[in-house]
Formats: structure tokens, sequence, C-alpha cells
């Protein structure tokens, strides 16, 4: 009987050993639990880890789908309200003051002619002339007359040179003379970009009976953005 009443007090001891704190941190706890006065108890909201004002909230501005994101491929950047890139020669479109003077594509005939006015009798010259393409035009373009001569082939040099150093890339420059041009890879022409930025197409004008137009024609490539001023220089030689 006396060790029966010695294992009932070690008993009792043991159990007085289990109520001591359930926990000392809420990582003591399940999930949803926080620790209060060393017991678990299911979570009333507050600032844990979980709750809507944590890192996770849909006010934060790191959240991919939050519409207050800063980040968000959907959001209205201050800088770049329509997703138009600005920069050298780009503009956006809602602040330009340029007007094209004709619609939306500048047509210009040069009150020019060149090449021989008689027979074989070639005048060389070289003639320059300055314009602007507006963010809200389609496109440039320049006519001017052309003289071939009756049995000399001479050489039309076209040196096109905008004001900045815009990314060839945002335009696309033609000079057509005798239905040829370099952009095309006709035989006859040749083209290259000098270190200024400055395009040069040259065309041989063979020996013609007949008048023909030489056509300067410059088109944006990126739609109502391309704005800059620019100049080009007509060479006969």
């Amino acid at each position: 009987m006396r060790y029966f009443l010695v294992a009932i007090l070690g008993l009792t001891t043991v159990l007085a050993g289990c109520t001591s704190d359930e926990c000392s941190t809420t990582n003591d706890c399940f999930a949803g639990e926080v620790c209060n006065s060393g017991t678990c108890e299911v979570s009333k909201g507050g600032n844990n880890a979980n709750n809507v004002n944590n890192a996770n909230n849909v006010n934060n501005a790191n959240n991919g789908n939050n519409v207050n994101n800063a980040n968000n491929s959907n959001n209205v950047n201050a800088n770049n309200s329509n997703n138009i890139t600005t920069g050298t020669c780009l503009v956006d479109p809602f602040n330009s003051n340029c007007m094209a003077d004709d619609g939306n594509t500048e047509y210009i005939r040069l009150d020019e002619s060149v090449g021989c006015f008689t027979g074989d009798d070639l005048v060389t010259q070289e003639k320059t002339f300055t314009s602007e393409i507006c963010a809200l035009e389609d496109e440039d373009e320049f006519q001017f007359t052309i003289v071939p001569c009756d049995s000399l082939t001479f050489v039309i040099e076209v040196v096109f040179t905008p004001d900045d150093m815009c990314d060839p890339a945002i335009y696309d420059l033609e000079f057509i003379a005798q239905g040829k041009s370099c952009q095309d890879g006709d035989e006859g022409t040749r083209c290259e970009v000098t270190d200024d930025g400055s395009l040069v197409a040259e065309v041989l004008v063979e020996p013609s009976r007949s008048i023909e137009t030489g056509t300067i024609r410059l088109t944006p490539l990126v739609e109502n953005q391309v704005q800059f001023g620019y100049s080009f220089t007509v060479k006969v030689r």
C-alpha cells in the first residue's frame, strides 16, 4: 500500500509539471494562433504575419496585381502616360506643337532642275534645304526635276543630316532617281551612313531623252512620335 501511495504522488507531480505555459512565442503555436500570456489562442486580427496590412497587402507597392502598384504593367506612369517612349527624336504627340503644312504628308516640289540642260552640258551644283518631320506626319516628300544628258552619265548625291543624332531605326529615308534606289539595292546606286549620323545616297543618272523626277522621301517608323529637324544637300557631279 505504501508503494501504491508513492506512485500516486509521483504521478501527481508529473501532471503538475504539464500545467506550465503552452508557449513562449507565437512560433510555438499552430497556424492562426498567437501566444498570449503563455497560452495559444486563436488570432482575432492585428498585425501578425497574415494580416491584410502585412507585406502581402493589396496596397503593397511591390504587389504585381495591385491597382496602386508602382511597378504594375497597367499602372499609369507619370513619365510614360501611355507607354510612350520619349528621347532623342521621339516626342509625346500630345505635347507637340509641330504641325504639317499639308495635312499628314509634307509634300514639297522643289523649284530646282538638275542635270544637262542642253546636250551633254552638265551643270554641277550643290544646294541645301532644311525642314522638320512632325510627330503626326506620315511622311515628308520632296521632288525635283532631273534632266539627263544625251550621252553622259552623272551622279546625284543626297546627304541627309538630322539636327540631332537620331537612331536610324526610327525612320526610313529613300532617294529615287530614274526609278532606282539604293534602299532597294538597285544597280547604279550606293548608300552609306557617316559617323555624324548622316545618310548619303547616290544614284547614277544614265543618258536619256526623257525628263525624270528625283524623289526624297522621309518616313517615320514609330507611329505619331518621330519629330526632328533636318537638312539635306543635293549634289550634282
